[in-house]
């Protein structure tokens, strides 16, 4: 993979993904672009932690990477598998502040198939793990974004129309 230089990005070696970073008026922002996928078994989602956070899988986008690639890629490397990337079902924004940094997410979601809830699943990344949940118990397990529980639940149900929902207020 050729690695780029970004003009007004910078590339985290420890993460190992590309954002873009801007100051305005003395304050840090940053804007996160990633692949996610739901892999749902019965009424079980596979869900991934790190140390403070349970979201679903997948990962940042590099640069001349296509959605689906960079999901097929972040799987890999996280869980060792090849799986089959189904239809793009929406994207969820959400933004937080965290250590007077601003981020901005948005994350591209998609079916993921052919993964199911006897495989073997463990983590090649010390920094998270995965494990299956009861798609009931999202807000339990303090899945986030807090709009992507929407998205997971009209998938659940059958809606496999395109989903988007924001946790950025409106003016």
């Amino acid at each position: 993979m050729r690695r780029y230089k970004l003009e007004n990005g910078y590339y985290s070696s420890k993460n190992k993904h590309y954002s873009t970073r801007y100051r305005i008026d003395n304050k840090t922002f940053i804007l996160h672009i990633l692949a996610r996928g739901i892999i749902i078994d019965g009424t079980k989602l596979l869900v991934c932690k790190n140390s403070t956070n349970t979201f679903l899988p997948g990962g940042h986008l590099e640069f001349t990477e296509d959605l689906k690639k960079t999901l097929k890629r972040e799987l890999f490397e996280e869980l060792g598998i090849d799986c089959f990337i189904d239809k793009y079902i929406g994207c969820v924004e959400c933004i937080w502040e965290e250590k007077e940094i601003y981020h901005q997410e948005i994350d591209h979601v998609f079916i993921i198939k052919g993964i199911k809830e006897e495989d073997k699943i463990l983590s090649k990344e010390e920094h998270i793990k995965f494990y299956w949940i009861e798609i009931k118990d999202m807000e339990k397990e303090n899945f986030l974004p807090i709009k992507m529980r929407n998205v997971v639940l009209n998938i659940y149900n059958g809606d496999n129309g395109i989903n988007y929902f924001s946790e950025i207020e409106q003016e």
